[in-house]
């Protein structure tokens, strides 16, 4: 049973965090992967938005690599068969810590022509939007930092 807040409008959908919070960034900009120096197990993603200004979320590596699957079968659907048995897998592991996104929702909003994305892990959620031209700009900084191919 959910005690937490209700965000409502993601991707059509009404969303529970228990005990949590949901920070929609709204649309965004600038999107990239920065991995901290000495530090393997997380990632940073970044970014610009209009609501908050410049950004940033600590993800696993294993939420890093179900973003880049997700992007690639987004944004190139025909590579995406031949590309993604190739990529190397990393285990979903839930973060002890309340600020790790663990899991990511990935889906292409296709009559508004851009991409949504929701990350989940302890006590927040974070939604964002950006634009198929932000979301290769992305998957090709996915694509150094994880040498997925």
């Amino acid at each position: 049973r959910s005690t937490g807040p209700v965000a409502e409008g993601y991707m059509g959908k009404t969303m529970m965090i228990d005990k949590g919070r949901v920070i929609d960034l709204g649309i965004v900009t600038n999107l990239a992967i920065i991995q901290k120096p000495g530090v393997s197990e997380t990632l940073l993603i970044v970014g610009m938005s209009e609501t908050v200004g410049r950004w940033a979320r600590v993800m696993t590596r294993g939420a890093a690599q179900a973003l880049w699957y997700h992007l690639t079968y987004i944004l190139y659907p025909r590579a995406a068969v031949q590309i993604t048995p190739r990529a190397a897998t990393a285990a979903f592991r839930h973060s002890d810590a309340p600020t790790i996104t663990s899991f990511l929702e990935v889906k292409a909003l296709e009559q508004e022509k851009i991409i949504a994305m929701r990350g989940l892990g302890g006590l927040e959620a974070w939604i964002v939007r950006f634009s198929y031209d932000e979301g290769h700009e992305l998957w090709a900084s996915l694509e150094k930092i994880l040498n997925a191919v």
